[in-house]
């Protein structure tokens, strides 16, 4: 990186030396031209002119060459070469070189202020050469100290590396490389001791605490690849160890019952080494383990179940029993009793929550059906043995009519859909079942009005009045 950066500032100060050198030779050629102008025909003879001097015009235009080329180049040495000199502390680094450089500069700029243009332009071109040789002696220079300082720091050799990048920061004052590498030059001392605690920690076998001290000497200098192969190699065994430790713990969970105890040690392990024989050897152990422990737990939930009268639960949990003990014969006929008296419960329950529902033949024929299969459970479900008597009580009450008086003008026509005719009357009492009608009524010029009436199953009469009087 050092050398492309030094060949990058050779090639602008390449750059940079043509641009001022073509400068001054343009200028001097400018200002040979006018003098050459100004010279008699050779052929001509010799009469009072004065050839060695350039009239008023042509001297005052040689100047202003001059004057320009000399601020054209210096503005180039200003903007370019001068801020590379200023990133060395050239006064601490060479006395003699900054009282030249200063000293070059200053003549310049006096014979430039004295209107001497040329002795500025020629001083200004030493200046410039000067400025070259000492930037490319500062690179030079700078590149051997970050060397010997990255050396030195790499042998944890603290004085040597402290002296090179002292002198590389003095030659280099804003180089961020040379600033990091400073940085880490003040942590050797840590550094070595760090390599001490880990030489001992590796005598005594502690691979948890090398790898740890390990850690941090690389956080410290990365590029050890020394200790960059020691950790991991010591993740490794670690690793192993680790791995090993996990699975006799897993065994010790389930000799002692532990399941939860066993299946997180497995967990462990398997974030070590997944596809490891002994991972699947585990899992099988902790199956097994857990399924006869389901089995039994299931068993016992089945017992709890019937004693409450819970046959949801008493069918969900033969359900899975069935998974882990597929075709056992003696779950059968179990599972067939809870499917009966759970299907059985959820209709007698539908039917209570809307009783009305029943008032068709068809549904309370089903009803009644079901009431009749009931029977044989009994004495297993008190609570299927309770709704189906509701049921049948409910089915009783739907087949005893109710007095429904209707109030008309008898001018309306009034009807009871699905059931049949009114007529226009003043009032009427008619007998309707327990249910939910929708009464309608009619009349020539008025608009149709519809009225819907819940019969009750209490049989309490009900009255109503239905009159169209609202003309079209």
């Amino acid at each position: 990186m050092h050398d492309k950066l030094a060949a990058a500032r050779q090639q602008r100060r390449r750059r940079l030396l043509q641009t001022v050198s073509m400068m001054l030779i343009l200028s001097m050629a400018g200002i040979g031209a006018i003098y050459w102008a100004a010279q008699p025909d050779p052929s001509t003879p010799a009469v009072s002119t004065q050839p060695d001097n350039l009239t008023p015009s042509q001297n005052a235009l040689a100047n202003e060459q001059a004057r320009a080329a000399y601020l054209d180049a210096y503005a180039q040495f200003d903007s370019t070469l001068k801020p590379q000199l200023s990133n060395t502390d050239i006064k601490a680094w060479r006395p003699d070189l900054a009282t030249q450089l200063s000293e070059l500069e200053s003549q310049a700029v006096t014979h430039f202020a004295a209107g001497d243009y040329l002795q500025a332009q020629t001083g200004l071109s030493q200046l410039v050469t000067l400025a070259e040789q000492t930037i490319a002696e500062v690179e030079t220079a700078f590149s051997t100290s970050m060397i010997t300082a990255q050396n030195a720091f790499d042998n944890n050799d603290y004085p040597v590396a402290k002296q090179s990048i002292n002198t590389a920061m003095l030659l280099n004052t804003s180089d961020k490389a040379a600033q990091d590498l400073a940085e880490r030059i003040e942590q050797i001392p840590k550094i070595t001791d760090l390599i001490r605690q880990i030489n001992a920690a590796q005598s005594q076998q502690n691979k948890q605490l090398e790898r740890s001290l390990i850690s941090q000497l690389l956080q410290l200098t990365p590029e050890r690849t020394v200790y960059q192969q020691r950790a991991a190699e010591l993740e490794t065994l670690i690793k192993t160890d680790q791995f090993n430790e996990q699975i006799r713990r897993a065994y010790r969970a389930l000799e002692d019952g532990q399941v939860d105890t066993a299946q997180s040690a497995l967990k462990a392990a398997k974030q070590i080494y997944p596809a490891r024989e002994e991972v699947k050897n585990v899992q099988q152990a902790i199956q097994q383990y857990q399924q006869k422990q389901q089995i039994s737990t299931l068993q016992k939930q089945i017992a709890t179940a019937r004693r409450t009268d819970d046959w949801q639960a008493v069918l969900t949990h033969l359900q899975a029993l069935e998974t882990l003990v597929p075709q056992a014969a003696s779950h059968a006929a179990e599972m067939a009793k809870a499917r009966q008296i759970v299907s059985l419960d959820k209709a007698f329950t539908t039917a209570l929550a809307a009783p009305f529902s029943l008032s068709a033949e068809t549904a309370a024929n089903q009803m009644r059906s079901a009431i009749t299969n009931a029977k044989q459970y009994r004495a297993d479900s008190v609570s299927l043995a309770q709704k189906t008597d509701k049921v049948a009580d409910l089915l009783t009450a739907l087949n005893q009519p109710v007095a429904v008086t209707i109030n008309s003008d008898k001018q309306t026509f009034v009807s009871v859909r699905g059931v049949g005719k009114v007529g226009e009357v003043i009032s009427k009492t008619i007998q309707l079942k327990p249910g939910q009608y929708t009464l309608e009524g009619k009349r020539v010029g008025y608009k149709s009005k519809l009225k819907t009436i819940d019969v009750p199953l209490d049989h309490t009469p009900v009255s109503l009045t239905l009159i169209c009087d609202e003309a079209i």
